[in-house]
């Protein structure tokens, strides 16, 4: 099997960026439970701290997020291609 390093990076980005998007929608639509399921998923009590997300921050967790994946996923995409086996 044979993957672009760029085609990877980019299907890495977009379903990293797909997961925020519905995650912070769900922050913003049922804010308590998500609350508990983070602090259940985190092992610490968040009901101290609370949900700090405005949409600015929710744009740069977005972008941030999105950025991070692409380049994981193109270093993943490079890795996979230096350690593959020559084709027979």
């Amino acid at each position: 099997m044979n993957i672009s390093p760029n085609k990877f990076a980019l299907a890495s980005a977009a379903a990293i960026s797909t997961t925020w998007i519905l995650c912070s929608l769900l922050v913003q639509l049922f804010p308590e439970m998500m609350l508990n399921l983070t602090s259940h998923m985190l092992h610490i009590d968040m009901r101290e701290i609370g949900w700090q997300m405005s949409p600015i921050s929710a744009l740069i967790g977005l972008i941030a997020w999105a950025v991070m994946a692409w380049f994981i996923g193109w270093l993943l995409a490079i890795a996979y291609k230096m350690l593959k086996s020559p084709s027979s």
